[in-house]
């Protein structure tokens, strides 16, 4: 159900992706309702707990009137049954607003994970609304057919890398992930996490990762993700899964050991290559902030940073 509704989805966020929504749910409280709309068509409304540990008042901004809410909501998500992707900004526009404007009447006053067309139609219902985007949580986009080529100048730094790793590992190899190799998969995610608490990398999102992974994995064929093992000889390397939305890949997990040299960019560009002609675009999700993830992600120049907007009413 949750593939029908973003089947259509055009705002390229990785938050608005089926495995994204459910596999984080434990760590950002997030509730799904399913309701029939007036035309007979599927509205899905997604919530999310604000944290209680924020200080509204430790913000100068609309974030301090947000924050001092309970819940954060998602723009709607309307489908009809038998849908053809309409290509379109806003899948069945009218019944959104109609669904907006029936969550403000209740109460909704914070909404957040919103594409730049959601930012512009709440405005256009709520005109008065404060509204920011965090640079840090900005999806990076990419052009398929280039990070399966990686072709040009621009680019050469990663060709380097991945001729390296197959350089020093000749009997390299993948793997599509299956009921098979599992396990391995779950040994290799064990081993990277154990490897970041030794760094001193203890904060509670990398523990939430690790749950969310480890729940796909178990539940493999229900979330229906494509996923790939690299492997240095008869050892992983790198472990990466994802799916496929309106035309997007979006890669949720890429985890490589640095011990292989060139593990990172040889998993990203084989799992890629998987889905030539069957995807426009690749997102890699955000950088949190951090400068070294910052960095790898541009270095492959993005065709664009996909904005998540928020918005207090």
């Amino acid at each position: 159900m949750l593939a029908r509704a973003f089947s259509d989805y055009r705002g390229e966020l990785c938050d608005m992706t089926p495995a994204n929504v459910v596999m984080w749910r434990g760590y950002y409280g997030t509730e799904l309702s399913w309701r029939s709309t007036p035309r007979g068509g599927r509205l899905l409304l997604i919530r999310y707990a604000v944290d209680p540990d924020i200080d509204p008042d430790g913000f100068p901004d609309g974030r301090a009137r947000a924050y001092a809410h309970s819940y954060a909501y998602a723009c709607p998500k309307v489908f009809y049954d038998g849908d053809v992707p309409s290509g379109g900004a806003i899948a069945h526009t009218d019944e959104v607003k109609e669904a907006l404007l029936s969550l403000i009447a209740d109460g909704a006053r914070f909404f957040c994970c919103i594409s730049w067309d959601e930012r512009a139609l709440i405005l256009s219902l709520c005109p008065g609304a404060e509204v920011w985007q965090d640079r840090d949580w900005n999806d990076y986009v990419y052009d398929a057919e280039k990070m399966i080529s990686l072709g040009g100048k621009h680019l050469a730094g990663q060709r380097n890398h991945i001729n390296k790793f197959k350089t020093l590992y000749p009997d390299w190899h993948t793997e599509e992930i299956g009921e098979d190799n599992i396990p391995a998969a779950r040994a290799f995610l064990d081993s990277y996490y154990v490897g970041l608490a030794a760094e001193g990398r203890t904060e509670a999102v990398f523990d939430a990762e690790r749950r969310a992974a480890n729940e796909v994995l178990a539940h493999w064929r229900e979330y229906g993700q494509e996923g790939i093992l690299l492997y240095a000889g008869n050892t992983v390397a790198a472990f990466t899964f994802g799916e496929v939305t309106a035309g997007m890949l979006d890669i949720h997990i890429e985890k490589a050991d640095r011990a292989f040299e060139g593990a990172y960019p040889m998993v990203f560009r084989e799992f890629a290559a998987r889905f030539a002609g069957r995807v426009t675009t690749v997102n890699r999700e955000e950088d949190c902030g951090e400068p070294g993830l910052r960095q790898s992600k541009l270095s492959y120049h993005p065709i664009r940073l996909a904005e998540k907007y928020n918005l207090v009413i």
